[in-house]
């Protein structure tokens, strides 16, 4: 075992297993932090660690996006994602790239596994579908456009009942154990002299109150999701799309509260928002826990709402006549070597203690009691994300055919948030010679058990990952561990 280590450690793969092999108690704030002290930041700002950030990074290709399109396709393709996500292709990443001069658009597709006729099907009877109903809206024939529009929204969602039932339980289970936790803890603390920012707790009681109402309406739905899949049952399923709308509506409110009044940092001295103090309440290790629940919760509602804009907006007549192509990546040509693994959890844990001596780090009390349950044990259970597989395609294409001076695309979409290995690689890739500018909505901040390193690059691009996964583990391991991180960090810089 020992002899294997040196390779081990040397891993990206490995490095990012062991960083879930933990139950984090520290998470970054946020996912997809969308403004800085009132002004909005790029989404091309947001992939890159402000290290890395190159000065002229977008000179080598203009976005292609930013040049020739707007808000509304990247909206567009963000849908598509999440809402093509099912029981076949669980977890789904899209890009589209439009050519003008042949009147085509390409619909790029990738899955953690190989994507399904059934989910490509789905994606065109959506595009199908869409087309029909800008028609039927440019002749002004309303009252049909919308029947249509009630069609495909329902199709949608039996289609993604399956993933959607699953997250929407998930969702609603964590939900009712805030509620339940800050009731507890609220009487806990009544009989209690209460600090500063405990007595603004019942300021929020308004807020409290609306986020229990929500619960309390989707909570009727519980028991009734998986049978909206079968005939029949079109009415109740209304009702849930109506009601899914009306909660996307009051949790937009309420999630905006606060975000753009700088007095909030004072007043709560917990974080930005009042979601941040009700969170940190709760769980003083994550404060954004609860805004996190609530932009998880209306995810779905909100990819149908932008979907919906686009479609009865004039911005799909132009391209509404073009030939649709579906592109989807299903070759097996992504994967790096993994690399040797460990085939127990105790062997697990004896490289994971043979690093941390290495680092210099000493665990203090109990803190090398972690959980090794839910670790790989053998490599082919690695995958590729799937949106790194359509960043490798679009390296491919800009080697084979050299685009210039934009290549077909650079934005791809996600059904969920994209990891924070895969957001470090994305930014690596963009600060080579020829980087694409490749643009994602934000990031989860999670780092999965399952990630495995893509092959362009893979040696130069390891070492960045390999450094973030263990600052990331060191500072879960050691509670916000800032005097030994700053301690590793001096160590690693007085090396170089």
């Amino acid at each position: 075992m020992h002899n294997k280590i040196p390779s081990m450690r040397c891993n990206p793969n490995v490095m990012v297993a062991l960083v879930h092999s933990t139950k984090l108690p520290w998470v970054p704030p946020d996912r997809n932090q969308q403004d800085v002290n009132g002004f909005p930041v790029p989404a091309y700002a947001r992939t890159l660690p402000e290290a890395w950030q190159p000065p002229n990074q977008r000179a080598v290709w203009e976005p292609y996006f930013l040049r020739v399109a707007n808000r509304h396709i990247r909206d567009l393709m963000d849908s598509l994602a999440g809402l093509s996500s099912n029981e076949g292709n669980p977890s789904v990443a899209c890009a589209l790239a439009i050519d003008y001069s042949e009147e085509k658009v390409e619909i790029i597709i990738a899955s953690k596994n190989e994507v399904t006729y059934r989910t490509q099907n789905h994606i065109v009877k959506v595009w199908k579908a869409m087309v029909e109903i800008s028609a039927l809206t440019r002749s002004h024939d309303i009252p049909c456009a919308k029947q249509k529009s009630t069609a495909l929204i329902r199709s949608i969602y039996k289609f993604c009942m399956p993933t959607l039932s699953k997250n929407f339980l998930n969702n609603i289970s964590r939900l009712r154990g805030w509620a339940s936790e800050y009731d507890k803890s609220y009487e806990a603390d009544a009989s209690k002299e209460k600090p500063f920012w405990r007595s603004k707790i019942a300021e929020l009681g308004v807020l409290v109150t609306s986020i229990k109402e929500i619960l309390h309406d989707l909570s009727v739905y519980e028991n009734a999701m998986m049978s909206f899949t079968t005939a029949g049952d079109d009415e109740i399923l209304d009702k849930f799309i109506s009601t899914m709308d009306t909660v996307l509506d009051r949790t937009v409110e309420i999630l905006a509260l606060g975000t753009r009044a700088s007095r909030c940092r004072n007043d709560w001295q917990l974080g930005d928002t009042p979601l941040d103090a009700l969170g940190f309440y709760v769980n003083p290790l994550y404060n954004s826990f609860l805004r996190h629940i609530l932009q998880d919760l209306i995810s779905f509602p909100q990819h149908i709402e932008k979907l919906r804009k686009f479609y009865f907006s004039p911005h799909l007549s132009r391209i509404s006549n073009y030939t649709l192509h579906i592109k989807p990546l299903n070759e097996t040509k992504f994967e790096a070597t993994p690399g040797p693994f460990p085939s127990t959890p105790l062997e697990w844990k004896k490289v994971y203690q043979h690093i941390h001596r290495e680092k210099g780090y000493k665990f203090v009390g109990d803190e090398d009691a972690h959980d090794f349950s839910n670790i790989p044990t053998d490599p082919t259970l690695l995958v590729v994300h799937p949106e790194l597989k359509i960043a490798i395609y679009l390296h491919a294409l800009s080697r084979t055919h050299g685009y210039k001076p934009t290549p077909p695309f650079n934005y791809i979409s996600a059904s969920e948030f994209p990891c924070r290995a895969c957001v470090l690689w994305i930014a690596q890739v963009n600060a080579m010679k020829r980087g694409h500018g490749v643009e994602v909505r934000g990031s989860s901040f999670r780092w999965p058990n399952d990630w495995r390193m893509p092959v362009v690059n893979n040696k130069e691009i390891s070492r960045h990952v390999q450094d973030e996964a263990w600052v990331e583990y060191l500072r879960a391991q050691t509670w916000r561990g800032e005097i030994n991180l700053k301690r590793i960090r001096r160590k690693k810089v007085v090396k170089k």
